[in-house]
């Protein structure tokens, strides 16, 4: 008995040890995205795709793909990416997180020994893609689905009316977490709007949110102007850019016609003086990526804000916010629209470092095609040519980067100069050619015998001769007349 007692106050102990432990591990959540092959939902995922279909499936021969898009909204303190799908044929599967740098996740190993038409057999397959995707920096994760013997035919291929589900496993943020990621999100942005009050027709939503404790949300309705006024005023100062988090229930937000529109922040306390503001066709264009239903990322560029009011816009002491779009244009909108995250930050200089690298990128391409002109000579041409169309082909700002310019202009010049010399030459060897041959004929007619075409048919004798001719005879003639005169008397 006494040994049964013990050990059930073991197994005890050992199971309140399994619960302590449990207890502090944080529950793991799971977000799913899911959609079925060439139906209607595959839409909202399918960003790119030059694939062919037939009854069975979608497949990807030679240089065609389809790549998919997934954004995920909980993306912190993930623990586990994995992508399922019925899959088949001659699979080349890649992810990125760009769509420019791809990884190899999946490659048939393809038999030179079987005939053309094998492939991976068509069924359900999981791929874990934690070690390839970085979430906590990008949310975006790309799928691309190709062939990997693309002089086959047989591509990749993923099978209709069957589902594909991207599922992330994540540890939710604790509630000062999110508040602290909301309140600084990094060392270059600070908060706006930390979503604990809210204002106006927004209300607090704790279940869809992107960070700290809730999001704001609001239905459009007839149209909404709500405001907030911020005590004491914030010091913008070193900031460029207001980015955050935008919501939409339906893309025909987008398509509505409201009689105003506009995201506004003022130094004045009021709307409409010292103001900057930005329309909701400004914001759908600023949404980085694609807009979606759900959850977007918007960045807006301070330099590119509509101003309003006589006085200008300070940073220095921003004091009211407001998000508004009034009287729709055919009646109530029943679409959902929210705010999370909002912040100023300092994209608007990485923007701008980001295009000079391009910048200079372009420019330096440039400079090396001009630099391959070398010393020009009558066959530098095309390589001019060449140069010129890829000068012309720069914006203004890579133009002015391109340091040896005057390298091809001066290419240019002698080439043309080479030209017009080849020209002037070849315009003077003719012109000695032609003197040469008038030169001929002129000699041709001083040597030449006095004498008509009709003494050549003649047999080439001349008049003269002719006549020398005619008088000797005459004279020989008189001679024999004489003589036989003499001869008679």
């Amino acid at each position: 008995m006494k040994k049964l007692i013990a050990i059930a106050m073991a197994l005890c102990m050992l199971l309140s040890c399994m619960v302590f432990v449990s207890a502090d591990e944080p529950a793991t959540e799971v977000e799913k995205q899911v959609f079925r092959v060439m139906a209607d939902s595959e839409a909202d995922y399918l960003y790119r795709n030059t694939a062919k279909t037939n009854d069975t499936r979608r497949y990807a021969d030679a240089t065609n793909e389809m790549v998919y898009k997934y954004t995920v909204e909980n993306h912190h303190k993930v623990t586990r990416v994995v992508w399922s799908a019925k899959v088949g044929a001659q699979l080349l599967l890649q992810v990125s997180q760009d769509d420019t740098n791809w990884t190899d996740f999946f490659v048939y190993e393809y038999d030179t020994s079987k005939p053309d038409n094998q492939g991976h057999p068509a069924q359900h397959m999981q791929f874990d893609l934690t070690e390839y995707v970085d979430l906590e920096e990008n949310p975006d994760i790309y799928i691309r689905v190709a062939d990997c013997e693309t002089s086959k035919g047989w591509g990749g291929a993923v099978h209709k009316d069957t589902d594909v589900v991207l599922m992330v496993e994540y540890v939710p943020l604790t509630n000062e977490e999110a508040d602290a990621i909301e309140a600084t999100s990094d060392e270059r942005s600070m908060s706006l709007l930390t979503c604990t009050t809210p204002f106006g027709a927004f209300q607090q939503n704790v279940e869809n949110k992107v960070a700290g404790a809730s999001s704001l949300m609001m239905n459009v309705g007839s149209g909404q102007a709500p405001f907030y006024v911020f005590h004491p005023p914030i010091n913008g100062m070193g900031y460029d850019a207001v980015e955050f988090e935008l919501y939409v229930s339906d893309l025909a937000l987008f398509d509505v016609k409201f009689s105003n529109t506009q995201l506004e922040l003022t130094s004045s306390g009021i709307c409409d003086k010292e103001e900057i503001g930005w329309d909701l066709a400004t914001i759908k264009e600023c949404i980085v990526g694609e807009p979606r239903v759900g959850w977007n990322h918007v960045v807006l560029y301070i330099s590119e804000a509509t101003a309003n009011g006589d006085l200008p816009f300070d940073i220095s002491r921003i004091n009211f916010f407001r998000f508004f779009m009034v009287e729709p244009e055919g009646g109530n909108v029943d679409i959902t629209v929210g705010i999370d995250n909002i912040r100023l930050t300092e994209a608007g200089a990485e923007r701008d470092a980001k295009i000079a690298e391009e910048n200079a990128a372009a420019a330096n391409k440039v400079v090396e095609v001009i630099n391959k002109i070398g010393t020009v000579s009558i066959n530098s041409e095309k390589k001019i040519q060449r140069a010129e169309e890829a000068y012309a082909e720069l914006t203004e700002d890579q133009k002015a980067l391109v340091t040896n310019y005057e390298a091809l202009t001066a290419a240019r010049g002698a080439y043309d100069a080479l030209v017009k010399q080849e020209e002037e030459n070849a315009k003077q060897e003719e012109t000695k050619t032609e003197e040469g041959s008038e030169q001929e004929n002129e000699d041709e007619k001083t040597d030449a015998p006095a004498h008509t075409p009709d003494d050549e048919q003649k047999g080439g004798i001349s008049p003269i001769v002719i006549v020398v001719i005619v008088v000797a005879v005459a004279v020989v003639a008189a001679a024999l007349v004489i003589v036989l005169v003499k001869k008679k008397k």
